[in-house]
């Protein structure tokens, strides 16, 4: 009895899985997308889909996430050392993956590196690399990568605004675009770069300009399964603060002493002059010249992408 179990065993945990993994870009729904999956983890996984969250807490994923920054972001990234970091990946995925389950789900969007566009030519420049170090995390298994893309103007503008926000960047944006070759900006490098790696059949590539009104065909995709939207019962946690709520943590951390009174105040301030319910759009950075130009640039990359997005 003993033996026959053990085989069971062996029979279950060796089936090939296919494992998919959604690498962003920055900018493109991402903290939407993993929030929706976090939701709906413990669903998902009597659905037979294991979502991995390589963004917990656990010492482990830290230790991971710190050693591949350093390499995925220096100028030459060394695919030896990405090579050694894949079993760690490995062993990570593994622990909370079931047996029994034949699709695990992740999604991680520093795994293509950072967006500080000033550090490269194109976003993503060590793209082939980092992919090459997932699938080697996998060898057994089928790994597809799903990957988004948007208009390069708002990527470059967005972007600036998150660095700034998180303070890694204290140029202001007229410096931050003297560093950057606007003309070299293009998405086609680090995608065809991930296609190399994984084939066309295992890439999906869409725009997130389309994401709201093909948000089903996503899913769908990525849960593997024509009805991919509907095993995820639970909303997205809304993660991102209001622009309001955004005041009230700022006046805080410039006077600590501030009364609730006076807090409340200033909240009540952002929130009418700069609310949403003002109607105004997102800030825009660039000049009618520079985003024109961008704007063509990528126009020129949907063209040249366009056996890869999806319809």
């Amino acid at each position: 009895l003993v033996y026959d179990f053990t085989c069971i065993w062996f029979s279950i945990s060796s089936v090939k899985k296919t494992v998919h993994f959604h690498v962003g870009a920055h900018k493109t729904a991402t903290t939407y997308m993993q929030s929706r999956l976090r939701s709906n983890r413990a669903h998902l996984q009597t659905q037979g889909i294991d979502f991995v969250d390589l963004w917990a807490k656990e010492a482990a994923l830290k230790e991971y996430r710190n050693a591949f920054k350093s390499i995925i972001e220096s100028r030459a990234a060394d695919e030896r050392a990405l090579s050694r970091l894949s079993g760690q990946l490995r062993n990570i995925v593994q622990n909370e993956m079931s047996a029994a389950n034949e699709l695990a789900v992740m999604s991680f969007e520093n795994i293509l590196g950072g967006f500080d566009l000033t550090r490269s030519k194109a976003p993503y420049p060590h793209a082939g690399a980092a992919i090459r170090h997932v699938v080697e995390a996998f060898p057994e298994d089928r790994v597809r990568i799903f990957l988004s893309i948007r208009s390069l103007d708002r990527f470059l503008e967005s972007g600036y605004v998150q660095l700034v926000s998180t303070r890694r960047e204290t140029r202001n944006f007229k410096q931050y675009l003297k560093d950057i070759d606007l003309s070299a900006l293009s998405w086609a490098p680090a995608v065809r770069a991930i296609e190399s790696v994984v084939g066309a059949d295992d890439l999906f590539v869409w725009e997130y300009e389309r994401f709201f009104l093909d948000e089903h065909k996503i899913w769908n995709a990525l849960m593997n399964r024509d009805d991919g939207e509907s095993v995820l019962i639970n909303p997205a946690k809304k993660s991102n603060q209001s622009l309001s709520a955004k005041g009230l943590k700022y006046l805080r951390s410039i006077n600590r002493v501030a009364t609730p009174a006076d807090a409340k105040k200033f909240r009540f301030f952002v929130k009418d002059k700069f609310g949403t319910q003002r109607g105004l759009k997102p800030p825009a950075l660039l000049d009618d010249l520079r985003r024109s130009q961008l704007i063509d640039a990528y126009e020129k990359d949907r063209k040249e992408l366009a056996d890869l997005l999806a319809g």
